[in-house]
């Protein structure tokens, strides 16, 4: 009964104990996923409700539809869902679209806009094969 319970909770824990009794390991690829994806949430968090309150005086929803983005494609990541990649790429996107709207083509204020998404992004595209990987792997197990 817990074990349901913690499937229904955590669906990559009950695969990935399924894929260790198979004889494949989780390895350094599978951590570096785990490390950031934990860390785009964290990230994507705060922004929701600081957007609201943002909203509320008036200002801009950008941190609201980031922070949701964020958290969404950060659970997705860690369940192996590559669409959870495109969709860091997504915000990405409209980061960059809103920073340019934003402050023009000025690069100070563009960096700080930029750049920590940037290297979260060159993160994103390393653990991308891994990801692919473990998603096929587990697609041919079900």
């Amino acid at each position: 009964m817990a074990e349901r319970r913690i499937e229904r909770a955590f669906p990559w824990h009950h695969r990935e104990n399924r894929m260790e009794q198979n004889g494949q390991k989780r390895g350094a690829s599978y951590w570096c996923l785990v490390v950031l994806s934990v860390f785009i949430i964290v990230i994507g968090l705060p922004l929701v409700p600081g957007g609201i309150w943002l909203i509320a005086l008036g200002g801009s929803w950008y941190y609201v539809f980031a922070g949701l983005g964020l958290v969404i494609a950060g659970f997705a990541m860690i369940n192996h869902r590559t669409w959870g990649a495109g969709l860091y790429f997504v915000v990405w996107l409209g980061t960059a679209a809103w920073s340019l709207w934003e402050v023009g083509l000025d690069p100070w204020p563009l960096v700080p806009r930029l750049f920590g998404l940037t290297l979260v992004a060159i993160g994103v595209l390393a653990v991308l094969p891994g990801m692919r990987r473990r998603a096929h792997l587990q697609s041919r197990e079900a």
